[in-house]
Formats: C-alpha cells, sequence, structure tokens
C-alpha cells in the first residue's frame, strides 16, 4: 500500500515538474486568459450582478483554470496578473458614473455558489496558495527560503491565527457576512505567495517597472473618461478614486528613488511624472496627498548631504509641476467647483465636509463597542454604524486600525502594527547601512511605500477588496529577501 502511494507521489511530482518545465502552452494561454478576462469586463460593464451568471462562471473557470497553469509554470505570473487587474480594475469610460459596481470589475464580479458570493480576487488567492503548496511539495527551497528568513512571518502567522478564530466564532454569531469582513485577514497570504516569487533584487525591480506601467495605463484611464463620457464632470469622484490616487503616488515615489532604473525613456518618465501628478491633483484624495507628503518628508530625511541637492532640484520640479496644473485646472469652471468642494470645507466648515464628518461620527460609534471588547473585539459580520441622513447606516470604518481593533480586538491589531512597524525599521536601518546601491534604493522604495500605505489605510477601506491595501502585502513580501544580510550571495544563486 504504501509503495503504491510512493509511485502515485512519484508520478505527481514528475508531472508536476513536467508542466513547470513546459513552455509549449505559454502564449496562446495568455491570449486566451486576455480574451477571457476582457469578456469578463465587458459583460460586467453591461449587465447587472445577477445577470449572465452562466456565462461569469464559465468564464471565470477558464480564468483560474489558466492562471493555476500559468502560475504553475512561474509563481511570477499570479503577482503580476493580480497586480494588474487591482491597479486596472475596469475601464469606467465603459459604464455610467454612479454604476460603481460595473465600473470596479476585479474587485466588484463575482459568481454564485448556492447563496454565496464569490469574488475573482478570493479564487486567485486560493490558487496562489495551491501553488505555494506545491512549491512545498516540491521542496523547491530556492522559491521559500525567504518565508523563514523575517520577523513578519511570525506576526503574520499571528495575525492569520487570530483571524481564523475570529472567523470560526463570527460565522456562529452572524452568518456568512463574516467571510466578507475576515477577506481583511486572508488576503494577507499575498505576503506569503510574494515571498516566494521574489528571489532577486532583479525580480523587485522588475516587478517595480511594471507597477508603474500599469498604474500610467490606470491614469490614462481615468484621464480619458472625462473626455469620452463628460458626464463625468457631474460625479463626485469624476478623475479616479482614492485607491487610484495612491497607485499614482507610489509610482511617484518608484519613479523619484530609481530614476532610469525603471523607466528607461527619459521622455516617458517625464510624461508618467506629468501625468501621476495631474491625476492625484484632479482626484483631489486628501488622505493620498497627505500620505505622499508624508513619504516625501521620509525621503528627504534618509538622504544624505551629497544628494541634497538631488532633492531640491526633484522637490522643486514637482513644486512647479503642481502649481502649473492647479493653475490650468482652476481655470475649468466644473473642475474649480469640484475642487473647491473636496478642499474648501476642511479650511472654512469641516462639518458640512460629508466624507470627514462621516468618519468621525462612525469611529465615535465603533470605539463605544470596542471599549467594551477591547482584547478579542466584536468579530467579523457585526458592521459599526454610523448616522448618515438621518438614519444609522452599516458601512466601513474607512480605518485599517479601528477595522482590526473593531473585528479582533488588540490581540488582532498588535501584530498588524508589529508588521508595519518592523518593516519600517528594517528597511530604514538598510538604508542608512553601507550597502550597494540597488539594494539601498530599493529598500528606500519599500521604506516609503510602508510609510504611505501605513498613513493612507488609517483613513481609507482598502483592506477587504483587490485594491492598493491588498497590494501592500506583495510589497512586504520582498522585505526578508532585502532585509537578509546574504542577499547578495542568494540573489546569485537564484539566479
Amino acid at each position: 500500500m504504501n509503495n503504491k502511494m510512493n509511485g502515485n507521489d512519484g508520478r505527481l511530482k514528475m508531472f508536476l515538474v513536467a508542466q513547470i518545465k513546459k513552455g509549449f502552452f505559454c502564449l496562446p494561454a495568455i491570449i486566451l486568459l486576455s480574451l477571457i478576462t476582457l469578456s469578463l469586463i465587458v459583460i460586467g460593464s453591461f449587465a447587472s450582478s445577477e445577470n449572465y451568471m452562466l456565462f461569469k462562471i464559465i468564464f471565470v473557470a477558464l480564468l483560474i483554470i489558466i492562471i493555476f497553469y500559468l502560475s504553475l509554470k512561474s509563481i511570477h505570473f499570479l503577482i503580476y496578473f493580480y497586480t494588474g487587474c487591482a491597479v486596472i480594475n475596469g475601464i469606467s469610460f465603459l459604464v455610467d458614473p454612479h454604476d460603481l459596481d460595473n465600473k470596479m470589475i476585479f474587485s466588484n464580479l463575482y459568481i454564485l455558489l448556492g447563496s454565496v458570493k464569490i469574488y475573482i480576487p478570493d479564487l486567485i488567492l486560493v490558487v496562489g496558495l495551491a501553488v505555494l503548496i506545491l512549491h512545498l511539495m516540491l521542496r523547491n527551497t530556492n522559491a521559500i527560503f525567504n518565508i523563514y528568513n523575517s520577523k513578519n512571518t511570525l506576526f503574520l502567522i499571528l495575525f492569520v491565527l487570530v483571524g481564523l478564530i475570529t472567523t470560526l466564532q463570527s460565522v456562529g454569531l452572524y452568518g456568512k457576512s463574516a467571510f466578507g469582513e475576515s477577506r481583511v485577514v486572508w488576503f494577507s497570504m499575498l505576503f506569503f505567495i510574494s515571498c516566494a516569487c521574489f528571489r532577486s533584487m532583479d525580480d523587485i525591480l522588475q516587478y517595480f517597472a511594471f507597477f508603474i506601467k500599469v498604474s500610467f495605463i490606470k491614469a490614462m484611464i481615468d484621464l480619458s473618461t472625462i473626455l469620452i463620457r463628460p458626464e463625468y464632470l457631474d460625479y463626485q469622484k469624476p478623475f479616479g478614486s482614492g485607491t487610484d490616487a495612491a497607485y499614482f503616488a507610489l509610482s511617484l515615489l518608484l519613479i523619484l528613488v530609481l530614476g532610469k532604473s525603471s523607466v528607461n525613456s527619459r521622455l516617458l518618465r517625464r510624461s508618467m511624472i506629468f501625468t501621476f501628478v495631474l491625476s492625484i491633483t484632479l482626484i483631489a484624495s486628501r488622505s493620498s496627498i497627505l500620505a505622499l507628503a508624508l513619504a516625501l518628508i521620509v525621503y528627504f530625511i534618509s538622504q544624505k548631504r551629497p544628494a541634497l541637492k538631488n532633492i531640491i532640484i526633484n522637490g522643486a520640479g514637482l513644486f512647479v509641476i503642481a502649481m502649473f496644473l492647479i493653475y490650468m485646472v482652476l481655470k475649468v469652471p466644473a473642475v474649480e467647483a469640484y475642487l473647491s468642494e473636496r478642499f474648501m470645507p476642511l479650511l472654512q466648515d469641516p462639518e458640512s465636509d460629508p466624507t470627514g464628518s462621516w468618519r468621525l461620527i462612525g469611529w465615535a460609534q465603533a470605539l463605544i463597542s470596542i471599549r467594551e471588547h477591547p482584547v478579542t473585539g466584536i468579530g467579523f459580520g457585526s458592521y459599526s454604524e454610523r448616522f448618515v441622513a438621518g438614519q444609522w447606516l452599516r458601512l466601513s470604518l474607512h480605518s485599517a486600525y479601528l477595522d482590526i481593533l473593531y473585528s479582533m480586538g488588540l490581540i488582532g491589531l498588535i501584530p498588524f502594527c508589529l508588521t508595519l512597524t518592523n518593516t519600517i525599521q528594517q528597511m530604514y536601518r538598510r538604508v542608512i547601512q553601507q550597502i550597494s546601491d540597488l539594494n539601498r534604493k530599493l529598500c528606500l522604495c519599500l521604506l516609503l511605500i510602508t510609510v504611505y500605505m501605513a498613513f493612507f489605510v488609517s483613513l481609507n477601506a482598502e483592506m477587504t477588496g483587490a485594491l492598493s491595501g491588498t497590494l501592500m502585502w506583495i510589497f512586504l513580501g520582498m522585505v526578508p529577501l532585502l532585509s537578509n544580510k546574504d542577499s547578495y550571495r542568494l540573489d546569485k544563486l537564484s539566479t
């Protein structure tokens, strides 16, 4: 019996190795995957969430099969595909401004399993974990060594264990709604997939370049939407969402640190900088702008004296571009009215600002429940409420820290915060050490990204969908490699 099982395991291993090494169907699979993804975008844009469910199930099934095959061949593919879809998300000019579900295809499109909604990002995460387990079965040590090489691994394992216990308890109390909120925990598994994916500094550099390019595509989609559908100017967020602004700000930071290593063409690089600054200005997300300012302050502090000239030049250049853009956009009456509505209430009458006042009401209401259950939290599925338009509505708290504290208590919030603080501490230590130029730049990138995201998620609901908050786990997965003192030796071994 044991011999038979060993024989089956051996054949399975030989089959998997053969599949990983084979590349005959790679290009056709990518073409087919692109067609399926485009079909889902078109169907999702023009149909309500409940319609064409059979077609959606078929397309999503094909999507997952192809992603599994390509990710088994190279786990990098899953990270790249997830990132590209999360950043671009959907083609906004295909739909009306207020059709939010149809506009954000990747994070909102779902299929039904009975009465349970299954979202594409969740399925991709399951595929990634399955591929990671197969790598472990094949003892692919080059792909998994980073997982054991970081304090963050311990913190996140604790975070996941607390999340698992909280989820099991919450399902009995609040039903299936607990699964939706518990995604704040399960998306952290992207950290472990990322650890297996990035095995060299070149891998990280290539990913950063890819991230900048897809962010640029998203910026062009947002800007062209206004030209194709001018009715977007009457919408609350005509130029993109806060999460879009986060992508553009992170890309701006990457270009600032990496320079031509991120984008070779100087003309394209300058076009990207101009487009990102324009998009961030027009989106007018206050939290994104504040997070970017904080990250830039950290960037200036981390620089040595010889780089002071570059700091002044880059800072002055960005300031001139921003002032020019602000002057130009204020010449358009509709844009001027929109920007005035976004910024002036903060200076004149903060209570009239809906997004700010709603957050404060929600936080105050949540703190009442938090005081009653500070250690273990309320559980997933029991949403905090806030008073809006004369009634209490169940809405997100728009703060990752309060969401986690409310649902999981201190035993969940502490490991989450330790992950972020440990990353900032490690990356800052590497930046000020005498290390190679590329390693220092990549560490500085991760330092700025973590600082930015740590602040941004404190004011936004970004951790439970395929948005910028979930991509933070992918960035954190790069930390073990870069913080390793033997990263140069490992970099050579992986190549």
